[in-house]
């Protein structure tokens, strides 16, 4: 389950970190947009929180995801001789 939770990660980062700019594009094309070197700067200060509050979150939600995998298995057993109630 390691190798999917990884993937779920990366694609989870490659999206949220790529709507910021569709964001700015978006408010840019309705005239809301920040234009002038002031708020360039604004900018780049709130892209970076932002950049940061996805890889903190993500960190949270992978490790509650590796918690409630460890969870769900630890307590499993799995005997392969006995046939279960749905066998025919």
């Amino acid at each position: 389950f390691e190798p999917l939770l990884d993937a779920l990660r990366i694609r989870t980062l490659h999206i949220m970190k790529r709507l910021y700019p569709v964001t700015e594009y978006m408010l840019e094309n309705q005239g809301l947009g920040l234009q002038g070197s002031q708020n360039q700067a604004f900018t780049e200060v709130v892209h970076r929180i932002y950049e940061k509050f996805v890889d903190d979150t993500m960190a949270v939600c992978l490790e509650r995801c590796k918690d409630d995998l460890r969870g769900m298995t630890r307590f499993v057993t799995w005997d392969l001789k006995e046939r279960g109630s749905i066998a025919v």
